[in-house]
C-alpha cells in the first residue's frame, strides 16, 4: 500500500483498535480505496459479551463515510472467543507460547 491507501489502512487499523472487540487477527488490505477486510474478529478477554456484530457495523460505517473510501469487502469471520483459547487450551499467567 502506498500514498491514501496506506493512510487509509492505518486509519481503518485505529478505528478497530478504538472498539472493545480483538481485532489482532484481522488482516486490513486497501486497493484504490477500496477497503478488504478478512481474518477473525474475536471478544476480547476481558469483554467477553460485546455484541461483535453491532461493532463491526459500527466500524464499517465509520470508515466508509473517509474521504478516500471507496468501498468495505468484510469477509472476516466473527468468532465469540479468541482462536487461541480454543486451539490451545487456557492461558497461563507467565507462561509463554511458543
Amino acid at each position: 500500500m502506498t500514498g491514501p491507501d496506506a493512510e487509509l489502512g492505518r486509519y481503518v487499523r485505529r478505528e478497530f483498535n478504538r472498539r472493545p472487540v480483538d481485532s489482532t487477527r484481522l488482516e486490513i488490505q486497501v486497493i484504490g480505496g477500496r477497503i478488504y477486510l478478512s481474518g477473525t474478529i474475536a471478544n476480547l478477554r476481558s469483554q467477553p459479551g460485546v455484541p461483535l456484530q453491532e461493532e463491526i457495523l459500527l466500524v464499517e460505517k465509520i470508515i466508509s463515510q473517509h474521504r478516500d473510501a471507496r468501498g468495505v469487502f468484510n469477509q472476516a469471520r466473527v468468532s465469540a472467543t479468541r482462536p487461541d483459547d480454543t486451539q490451545h487450551g487456557p492461558h497461563r499467567v507467565g507462561h509463554r507460547r511458543r
